[in-house]
């Protein structure tokens, strides 16, 4: 019938496997004046393929995804250690390290760092308190659909000045978009410190508050056509737009590369406060009580893509609250 032409049976295919191995070993090392020395160690393999084919006439005629295919495999390896500094009438201090390298088939290799520290002050009958803090370093490697999806040709909308080029008239300028294998991990820092107090004379109570940053640095942007043709566009890209210097330098623009790409000046920054109590009830004629509350003061959620936007700040706004909290 004529409604059935209406409809067809697709024949998009979608695979994905993911394969891992895993090891790790801990214990003690050896014992120092204050404590054990305690280590931490691993090593990690997973392999990673996807393969998408849409139907044809998704991408023959309009709209629908083309074609993908990708592969990673990841080799990593990581190690902690744990140290006691010191035990006494000064109170207690230990400090911890570790590293963790990932070697990626697809774009190399990354060594992060974390450090941290805990001092546990001299107790007293009123108060007891421990500080915290730790700074670490981490990456977010690039997502395989950006970095193989396929490539594709388009010309822009409207005519379009060669800034370089202001002898020649304004013309429409071949596009490049898909992925983009050359792209690096995203960067993040982590700072965080905190503290945690007792008192002794209510059994079993205790406060934590604690302030944390997390900034992202090296974002993954996909600048467009326009902003790459601008002044700030050809400083912070200076590859996206191909030229054929063999007829003048600069030569005619042969493409403009308008794909994923790692900008220097993009970044991302996440920092608030965290506060919770626990009180615990035991022995009770009825039984035993826990109570918990812990909340989050977001201070700040902020983005800059880079590409002349400014910054902005998104706290307060929808599905970006101000404050959140659970109690049990």
């Amino acid at each position: 019938s004529r409604l059935n032409a209406l409809f067809t049976n697709s024949q998009a295919t979608n695979r994905s496997e993911t394969l891992g191995w895993d090891g790790n070993v801990s214990g003690r090392l050896f014992e120092l004046p204050a404590g054990d020395l305690g280590v931490a160690a691993g090593v990690e393999l997973r392999d990673t393929r996807f393969q998408t084919n849409p139907d044809t006439s998704a991408y023959l005629g309009s709209g629908g995804g083309l074609p993908l295919r990708g592969a990673r495999k990841v080799l990593s390896e990581y190690v902690e250690l744990s140290a006691p500094l010191f035990r006494g009438p000064a109170g207690s201090a230990e400090v911890q390290l570790a590293a963790r390298h990932e070697d990626y088939s697809d774009f190399g290799n990354v060594t992060k760092p974390k450090y941290g520290v805990k001092y546990r002050l001299p107790d007293t009958k009123l108060v007891n308190v421990v500080l915290r803090g730790s700074y670490s370093e981490s990456f977010q490697a690039p997502a395989l659909g950006l970095m193989y999806s396929s490539r594709t040709t388009a010309f822009t909308s409207g005519l379009v000045q060669d800034p370089l080029r202001l002898q020649d008239p304004p013309q429409q300028q071949r596009i490049i978009t898909g992925g983009n294998p050359n792209l690096l991990p995203e960067l993040g820092k982590t700072h965080y410190a905190g503290a945690v107090i007792e008192l002794p004379r209510l059994r079993d109570l205790s406060f934590n508050i604690d302030y944390f940053q997390f900034r992202i640095n090296q974002v993954i942007v996909t600048p467009s056509s326009t902003f790459l043709l601008s002044e700030r566009g050809r400083q912070q890209f200076p590859a996206a737009i191909v030229r054929d210097n063999s007829v003048g330098n600069p030569g005619p623009i042969l493409r403009i590369e308008s794909v994923p790409s790692n900008n220097p000046a993009a970044w991302q920054v996440y920092r608030g406060m965290d506060f919770g109590v626990k009180y615990r009830l035991r022995n009770t004629e009825l039984g035993e009580f826990n109570f918990s509350a812990d909340g989050t003061k977001i201070l700040e959620k902020s983005s800059d893509s880079g590409l002349g936007g400014g910054s902005f700040d998104n706290v307060g706004l929808l599905f970006d609250p101000k404050w959140r909290a659970n109690a049990t």
